[in-house]
């Protein structure tokens, strides 16, 4: 069932946790929150409860979510496709992230990793927006909270915005 092997307060999270619609996890530095998270969004996908995870991280974590935290503990039953939100205006690059609301593929979990800066222009936002309403049971991941800890900044008010399109919010 995991990919890689779980600790006992990570299970003691999927078991009493991950059914809410919202949790805070406040384990220290070090403790698999990353894991947990996965493996939170893989058990909801194969329960037909999560179809797209929108993560949201500071700059350059969002890299390592896709790049390496995902690929090593998505479970390999799940279908997934995951997508780093870069601001490029490469014509390739803008074909591939479309790629994103490709409806022939609409079998695979979507994950979509961006960094906290992204949400806060206009067009990093409308994507953002534009992912999470073509999907209807939208995870939203925030690493690194403390980034949306003042309600008057513009991330967190665009943060807000993107709530009422998620199903779960982590």
């Amino acid at each position: 069932r995991f990919k890689t092997k779980p600790y006992a307060h990570q299970l003691d999270y999927l078991q009493y946790w991950s059914d809410r619609e919202a949790v805070g996890i406040t384990a220290e530095m070090g403790t698999g929150k990353t894991w947990m998270i996965i493996n939170d969004m893989a058990a909801k996908w194969g329960e037909s409860d999560c179809d797209a995870v929108l993560v949201l991280a500071p700059n350059g974590v969002q890299r390592a979510w896709h790049h390496v935290e995902i690929p090593t503990h998505m479970p390999t039953w799940v279908k997934y496709k995951s997508f780093e939100w870069i601001s490029s205006t490469n014509k390739q690059y803008k074909k591939q992230l479309e790629d994103v609301f490709n409806v022939f593929d609409s079998h695979h979990l979507r994950i979509l990793t961006m960094n906290w800066e992204a949400i806060q222009s206009k067009r990093g936002f409308d994507f953002a927006e534009k992912f999470c309403s073509t999907f209807s049971k939208v995870m939203i991941v925030c690493d690194e909270s403390d980034a949306i800890k003042n309600p008057k900044a513009a991330r967190t008010k665009a943060l807000f915005k993107l709530k009422p399109y998620s199903k779960y919010r982590r």
